[in-house]
């Protein structure tokens, strides 16, 4: 009965509802606490923690990838993780695993760039226990406590030209993507064509101008995470 209940569609999700609340308050909490508590933590543990979280967020793709293949389901025009917050997730133990600015800095950004949207407005219509629920909050909640966790206990402040990495690392991704999409007939990432749901993309213009436009977006949302490195760090 579990397992019918992780696999089963539920539809039931409702955004801004007791769930959703629940899990975007969890997120502040963790934010606050696990920088907290690492603080007290010696550099052994402090790093093993940040293994558990990095380890946690990649597991969560592959069982959830893997119970889509045993149930039958999986999609390949859907399902793969090729979405950059699912594939931060799922190398994070690989590029990661080692404290790393350069690494670091895109995480920042990415994360707290661009995961924002996926947390207020979630893509995720299963509720509670659905593996897909699990799986889209521990990743896009997971990445963001993540680099909060990083930024404060190991003190890997981004830098502004970080923000340049970044978008050269989108700049490589997109691409590879963008051909995988034609190869499968996908939509990962939006290459091809808008979501079907409403979404900031929906004023940025027709294909391919909204996706310059997506790339002067999230320039900005950049600037706005560096704000608090400007102000707080020395």
């Amino acid at each position: 009965m579990l397992y019918r209940a992780l696999v089963d569609e539920n539809n039931a999700f409702e955004a801004f509802g007791v769930q959703h609340w629940v899990v975007m308050v969890g997120i502040v909490v963790l934010s606050v606490a696990l920088p907290m508590i690492g603080l007290q933590l010696s550099l052994e543990y402090r790093l093993l923690l940040a293994r558990v979280m990095a380890c946690c967020m990649s597991l969560s793709i592959v069982v959830w990838t893997a119970m889509r293949w045993n149930s039958r389901t999986l999609d390949t025009i859907t399902d793969l993780p090729l979405d950059i917050c699912n594939m931060m997730a799922l190398v994070l133990p690989l590029v990661m695993w080692t404290p790393n600015l350069t690494t670091h800095e895109i995480y920042y950004f990415l994360a707290l760039g661009g995961t924002f949207q996926a947390i207020i407005t979630p893509d995720s219509p299963n509720a509670f226990p659905h593996i897909s629920f699990l799986k889209y909050w521990i990743v896009h909640g997971g990445l963001v406590v993540f680099v909060i966790y990083m930024t404060v206990v190991f003190q890997l402040y981004p830098r502004w030209w970080g923000i340049v990495n970044t978008y050269l690392a989108v700049l490589a991704y997109v691409p590879f993507v963008g051909l995988l999409n034609w190869l499968l007939g996908a939509n990962y990432i939006y290459t091809h064509r808008k979501p079907p749901g409403p979404t900031a993309l929906d004023y940025l213009g027709p294909w391919p101008l909204y996706l310059l436009g997506a790339l002067g977006l999230g320039g900005i949302l950049f600037v706005i995470v560096y704000i608090p490195i400007l102000i707080f760090v020395p």
